[in-house]
């Protein structure tokens, strides 16, 4: 007769997982950091970013949400290197050790339980500051209509956004999941996945929870049993709305504006 393991083992066995787990993420950072400080080329690049994909998806089935958005920030910098930019080797080590900060306190047996969800707290706000310093914010449009696409890029040229087009909902979610993405836009009804249908889908995600949503569609919120965090519709206005929305969320101040 099979064995049914006790409560016991089973957290036992989960605190095993969690122990390997982080430090194999603490010996992938440190080989992140010495190549970033030495030979960034295309080997380097590649290496990091299958290691970190992984990491990524370890720490989301654990539950480790913030380390997965540290990474997804981490993974957008390798990303860019790759297309020709340099790499943000500053941004990239405090990413680092924001990483070290989230693997030590989650080591530390020495924490109460509230005094760990405290010290978590404290990192998640830093996170939000973090994320902030040199990251451009890129945002996925999965529409089929040319004109909100037009209008859109039109509004939101007096802003610092990466905006990446997607027609079908299908390649979005291929996007979101090997890419790093802040917000997703998508149209009611696009190709292969209609918009809400692909919104509900990265709330599911752990990978992807973190990324904001916009809905643009004539419903009422109130009609969606998966809310996004914008509804607008297709004028002027509404994109308008969006990207003071976009402003307000993601800037702190003019000095990520561009010129």
């Amino acid at each position: 007769m099979p064995h049914t393991p006790s409560t016991d083992e089973i957290i036992l066995e989960s605190s095993y997982l969690i122990q390997e787990f982080l430090d194999q993420l603490s010996e992938n950072l440190d080989q992140c950091e010495s190549g970033a400080a030495t030979d960034v080329d295309k080997g380097y690049l590649e290496s990091n970013l299958r290691t970190l994909h992984s990491d990524k998806g370890a720490a989301a089935a654990l539950g480790f949400t913030l380390i997965v958005e540290a990474i997804h920030q981490i993974e957008d910098m390798l990303i860019s290197c790759q297309k020709g930019n340099s790499l943000q080797t500053e941004t990239l080590f405090k990413y680092i050790d924001f990483l070290r900060s989230i693997i030590r306190i989650s080591l530390d047996d020495s924490f109460s339980k509230s005094e760990y969800l405290q010290q978590y707290e404290q990192l998640r706000s830093s996170f939000r500051e973090l994320r902030s310093l040199g990251q451009r914010v890129r945002m996925l449009v999965v529409d089929k209509s040319s004109t909100t696409v037009f209008v859109m890029k039109e509004e939101f040229k007096t802003l610092d956004v990466e905006i990446v087009l997607c027609s079908s909902g299908l390649d979005a979610i291929n996007k979101v999941l090997h890419e790093s993405f802040s917000i997703v836009v998508a149209g009611g009804q696009v190709r292969d996945l209609d918009g809400i249908a692909l919104l509900a889908a990265l709330r599911l995600n752990a990978e992807t929870t973190s990324i904001k949503t916009v809905l643009i569609t004539s419903l009422a919120a109130k009609d969606f049993s998966v809310k996004p965090d914008v509804v607008i519709g297709r004028t002027k206005s509404d994109i308008s709305q969006l990207r003071n929305w976009v402003e307000a969320s993601f800037f702190k101040d003019s000095e990520k504006k561009a010129g």
